[in-house]
């Protein structure tokens, strides 16, 4: 048998009772309905009303006061005034005939009798009655006792049927006590509890709408806790080489000529994150090395997240700052430094050539066209990788070219794709691809993701040493991964404090994130893809019918 973990392996008390607890939080929200309703079941009114009561016992056998501090301390799901009548006639004829008689002639605490319809009972008056002297008489059963019930107060048929019960039980007893406070107390589970069909249909909201918040709430606390407990090791690599490489990258920095506008560039994203060094050492003494549940405390889940993003963001910056270096001193290994910045273009360029692999045949010039720019676009390219690895260009004047390559490709693109939306659907499409792009880099419904036919969205993997475009192939068990997109000097969506630096920089064109032509490609084909998916079906749907008719 497997042993038990000790409390200390646990993490200790402190951890057991904070995941404990934060367990309960959703519990908690599965059972607020029930909360709410003070612990009774949501779909009936809760028991909240306390009755008036007033006795009127003409024979004497009841202990008023008794019974009245009893039957005070119920609680009803209406307001409810409870009226005890005992007369003293032998011979009761007809019970009910008999206390309204008595209410007409006697004065009540509140009138018994509706204002309305004299031969009815007042709306929330509940009278229990009785005749303890009546000879009993098998043809006037019944008359002895009896249960009479306002307008207002709802009781079913079994609800009546159960204080009958218990007053049967208590006569055979003679116990005159236990048949008006058992007979009150059966009456009150009853009375008001009625299902509504919209009171129904509202609380099963509300049970969902709470669910799934309390489904919400476990698996973020929980997958925050594994996420600590996954990433951590990658963030302790990344913040260990970047605290090794502090000081080579100072030497690199040197090296970065101050005129280069890239280079600038570089300088200015690697200052804006140069402060979380200190801020990492504070995050890395409070975590500590944690054990069992204390992963999932909140304060050292927060700080696990944000230690790996910049212990990640900082290894990735330093190397960026290598690879600038290297490149525009052209020494070190700068040629793979420029091949991280070529491919990039060369897949925006792709990107536009893929654009044009699936478009409707009222444009098959315009496709001719812009596949013959995508030929001298990539020719370009071509000439200009071989200019720089040939010492022929500088680099800084290949990373312009790369930047007007790329400048040159989004444009495109996005004029291509306003002349491919034709006809009465073009206002849809062009709103199902302003809307991809708004919304790029969150999850998608999963109807959206179906209909994805051509493409689907870009995935990233967050590793020890930056942030990689992976490209997924037919294969299941095979992927290729791209460059790392966090490492390029000229900035992406991707790159570390890319969005600080352009948002402060004042200097238009490289200092600016440029968004990689893929995004449009695949805000394309998403716009495309539902039409063309029904317009098949309906194809499909036309020749059957065809089919049928021949």
């Amino acid at each position: 048998m497997k042993k038990l973990p000790t409390v200390s392996e646990l993490g200790g008390m402190r951890a057991i009772l904070g995941y404990v607890g934060n367990l309960l939080i959703g519990v908690a929200l599965v059972a607020a309905p029930f909360i709410i309703n003070g612990g009774q079941s949501p779909f009936y009114p809760s028991k909240q009303f306390h009755p008036t009561v007033e006795i009127h016992d003409e024979p004497g056998v009841l202990p008023q006061d008794f019974i009245e501090s009893d039957l005070k301390k119920l609680t009803f799901r209406q307001p409810t005034h409870i009226a005890v009548v005992d007369v003293s006639n032998s011979k009761v004829q007809n019970l009910e005939q008999e206390v309204q008689n008595y209410a007409r002639t006697h004065a009540t605490d509140v009138p018994w009798i509706s204002w309305t319809d004299s031969e009815r009972w007042a709306d929330n008056v509940f009278v229990i009655a009785a005749a303890p002297n009546a000879n009993y008489d098998e043809r006037l059963e019944g008359q002895v006792a009896g249960y009479y019930y306002g307008s207002r107060l709802q009781i079913s048929e079994e609800g009546r049927e159960e204080v009958w019960g218990v007053t049967e039980l208590k006569m055979i007893e003679r116990d005159e006590v236990g048949r008006v406070l058992e007979s009150a107390k059966v009456a009150s589970d009853y009375i008001g509890a009625q299902l509504n069909p919209v009171r129904v249909c509202a609380q099963i909201t509300l049970f969902f709408i709470f669910f799934i918040a309390a489904s919400k709430w476990i698996r973020y606390y929980l997958g925050r806790g594994k996420r600590a407990m996954s990433g951590i090791q990658e963030a302790r690599e990344a913040y260990s080489q970047a605290m090794a490489g502090r000081a080579a990258v100072s030497d690199y920095l040197r090296l970065i000529p101050a005129g280069d506008i890239y280079g600038i560039q570089v300088i200015a994203r690697y200052k804006v994150l140069q402060r979380h060094y200190r801020r990492l050492d504070r995050a890395w003494k409070i975590i500590g090395n944690p054990i069992g549940l204390q992963w999932y405390g909140m304060r050292r889940g927060r700080l696990a997240e944000y230690v790996k993003v910049y212990s990640v963001q900082l290894r990735a910056m330093q190397q960026t700052v290598v690879n600038c270096a290297q490149l525009l001193t052209r020494r070190g290994t700068w040629q793979e430094s420029w091949e991280n910045e070529y491919e990039l273009v060369q897949r925006d360029i792709a990107a536009v050539a893929r654009i044009f692999s699936y478009v409707p045949k009222d444009h098959q010039s315009f496709s001719r066209e812009a596949l013959n720019w995508v030929n001298l676009k990539r020719a370009e390219l071509d000439s200009t990788a071989t200019k720089v690895l040939t010492g022929i260009m500088l680099p800084s004047d290949a990373l312009r070219e790369l930047s007007r390559l790329s400048t040159e490709a989004k444009k495109f693109a996005e004029e291509a794709v306003d002349k491919l939306f034709h006809g009465p659907l073009k206002r849809a499409h062009y709103k199902d691809f302003r809307e991809y792009l708004t919304s790029y880099g969150q999850e998608f419904p999963k109807c959206a993701k179906d209909v994805l036919r051509f493409s689907s969205k870009p995935q990233f993997r967050v590793g020890a040493h930056g942030v990689y475009l992976v490209k997924f192939s037919d294969s299941p068990d095979d992927q290729q991964i791209f460059s790392n997109v966090s490492t390029t000097v000229r900035m992406t969506p991707h790159s570390p404090a890319a969005s600080y630096v352009a948002l402060r920089a004042e200097v238009p064109g490289p200092m600016s994130i440029y968004p990689p032509v893929r995004d449009i490609s695949d805000a394309y084909f998403y716009a495309i893809a539902a039409p063309a998916v029904e317009d098949k079906s309906k194809v499909k749907k036309n020749r059957k019918c065809r089919l049928r008719l021949a």
